[in-house]
């Protein structure tokens, strides 16, 4: 009796008495037909140079291991169910050949036996035939996927290839950039110390020329206000003075004025009794610390003793009596020369 486990997938037993009579014949060729097949090979799986990770050369990436466990497993459990056929017709044969021996020896004719071992054969060779020829074509099919599966993984891993080397190259390029910001950082830091130390020293020499410029303004103030008090002064004694200046001007029929800066001038008349408008007139230079005579019309012979008399004492309306005095000595003089001339 045969095992259901054995033959699950093959089609129900069934036939003749004709069949039973040929199972002593079909015991021989079934004996032959095992003896002479084989179970199907396990196809190795696929080797392909380029089932390698694109990002790690050397290194079989996942999908590509997937994919060959998928078909190596498929083709295991092929060639599996395969010799697991062929055993159960051997065992189905043999069973066949042990039940008709024992017929005959117990007296029962093959017309017994309802068992058609050819045709059951022949059905069971045609169904695995075709289950053959669709597990062929899905494996087929999964290399193809396979290859397939293997080209996208090479053409991705070239692309990634492609953008690594284009990100190395920006990487690069953005070192390059950045190297030359921290250059111009650094010389923009540099030149920004420099102008920082520029700006420090003139912010030093500002404040310098500032107190300077204070210092000047405070000494112009103060010569402005000694100046000042200096033309008060004058103006004090100029009006203090003014009437004695117009006395004399009338008494000794003199005139003063300024001819130029810091020059005075002064004329006398009435000096001669021949000529009383004649001018006698003498220059003195008040710029320095000291009188000096400019000019003396006419010259005089003791103008320079009387000149250091008056830088001695400062006083100038005495010098002024003298060089009037002299005036009227020098037209008395020359009138007596000239009388002396006469005779």
């Amino acid at each position: 009796m045969l095992r259901a486990s054995s033959v699950s997938f093959l089609p129900p037993l069934g036939g003749s008495g004709a069949a039973s009579a040929n199972i002593n014949n079909n015991n021989n060729s079934n004996s032959n037909n095992e003896a002479t097949t084989q179970p199907p090979r396990t196809p190795a799986p696929l080797r392909d140079p380029s089932r390698y990770d694109p990002l790690t050369p050397g290194r079989p990436s996942m999908a590509a291991a997937k994919a060959a466990a998928s078909v190596t497993a498929a083709a295991a459990v092929s060639a599996s169910q395969a010799l697991g056929a062929r055993q159960a017709v051997g065992g189905l044969v043999a069973a066949a050949g042990t039940a008709a021996g024992s017929g005959q020896s117990a007296g029962v004719t093959p017309a017994a036996v309802p068992v058609d071992v050819k045709t059951v054969c022949a059905s069971f060779l045609q169904q695995f035939e075709a289950w053959t020829l669709a597990k062929h074509s899905d494996m087929t099919d999964a290399r193809a996927q396979f290859v397939k599966d293997v080209k996208d993984l090479a053409a991705r891993r070239n692309e990634l290839a492609a953008q690594l080397e284009s990100i190395k190259s920006a990487e690069a390029d953005s070192l390059q950039q950045h190297e030359r910001q921290r250059k111009e950082q650094t010389d923009m830091e540099a030149e920004i110390a420099q102008l920082a130390v520029a700006k420090a020293s003139r912010k030093a020499e500002l404040d310098s020329l500032h107190r300077q410029a204070d210092e000047m303004h405070a000494e112009i103030q103060s010569r402005r206000q000694a100046l000042e008090d200096r033309r008060r002064e004058r103006d004090d004694k100029v009006a203090e003075m003014t009437p004695d200046l117009e006395m004399y001007e009338r008494m000794l029929s003199m005139r003063i004025f300024t001819s130029k800066s810091n020059i005075i001038s002064f004329v006398f008349t009435h000096i001669n009794e021949m000529d009383y408008d004649k001018e006698y007139s003498f220059e003195l230079g008040v710029s320095d610390q000291l009188y000096l005579l400019v000019s003396c019309k006419p010259m005089l012979p003791n103008v320079d003793r009387w000149m250091e008399w008056l830088n001695s004492t400062r006083d100038l309306y005495p010098f002024i009596k003298a060089m009037r005095r002299g005036f009227v000595a020098h037209v008395a003089a020359t009138k007596s020369s000239r009388s002396v001339r006469r005779l």
